[in-house]
């Protein structure tokens, strides 16, 4: 005789569904977000932002130090009101847009394009992979954050290096890492979400909501990551010609 699913059982799926429902709303208001200004500061505002960096080159390093300052700021009101926090990750969304644009500007529209499409489908296969596997991938998180530290660290002396195989294979480890973390940080939200309904805590919905916009957050970082190294991989022969 099939056994069926318990009452709370099937609120704790349906609430998992809803969370994620807001995580991915969240993500995708980011990466719309930072289309949007690309795309303004690409075509619209070109030559406004090209004059502003050009006769103020530090324009770029503050807009790093806000990125980062962000991030912490995220930290520090994780536990403060939603309107904070989904505010500051629009904002840096607003600003990641601008940075990107930089970068978006040395490849053709055929090559962003492809790269776009590809990293959208390897993003979700690897969510899907996180979300359903009952595999842990704790093991596999922890390595691809000591990966990132090496790949940051080549990619800084790849920068007076000048190599542009080097850059390439750099390329191709970074999109492997961030795609492992994609996949750890679906299971990751997943387990948190469980957490937080064994703690008692289902009713805690500004906490929830908290946390699917933290999770948007490093899913944002992942899939702009794997789109960026993608994008370095098919648009290496055009920069290289």
């Amino acid at each position: 005789m099939q056994q069926v699913p318990s009452k709370e059982v099937y609120v704790k799926d349906v609430g998992l569904n809803r969370f994620f429902t807001r995580v991915y709303s969240y993500m995708g208001l980011g990466i719309a977000i930072s289309a949007l200004i690309s795309f303004l500061a690409l075509n619209t505002f070109r030559d406004q932002y090209s004059q502003l960096l050009q006769e103020h080159p530090m324009t770029l390093w503050i807009l790093f130090i806000a990125e980062i300052a962000m991030v912490f700021g995220f930290r520090a009101t994780q536990r403060r009101s939603t309107a904070i926090n989904l505010a500051l990750f629009a904002s840096f969304a607003a600003i990641n847009g601008l940075v990107l644009s930089v970068t978006l500007s040395f490849y053709n529209i055929a090559d962003i394009t492809t790269a776009f499409v590809t990293a959208a489908a390897l993003f979700v296969a690897l969510a899907i992979v996180g979300f359903v596997t009952k595999r842990n991938l704790s093991r596999m998180g922890q390595m691809s954050m000591a990966l990132l530290i090496g790949l940051i660290l080549a990619s800084v002396i790849n920068l007076f290096m000048q190599s542009s195989f080097m850059q390439l294979i750099l390329s191709y480890v970074g999109v492997l890492i961030f795609s492992m973390l994609t996949a750890y940080d679906n299971q990751y939200l997943k387990g948190v979400y469980y957490q937080s309904v064994n703690r008692g805590d289902l009713s805690a919905d500004v906490s929830l909501n908290n946390i699917a916009v933290m999770g948007a957050l490093n899913l944002y970082l992942d899939f702009i990551n794997i789109f960026l190294h993608i994008l370095q991989i098919f648009g290496f022969d055009t920069q290289n010609n």
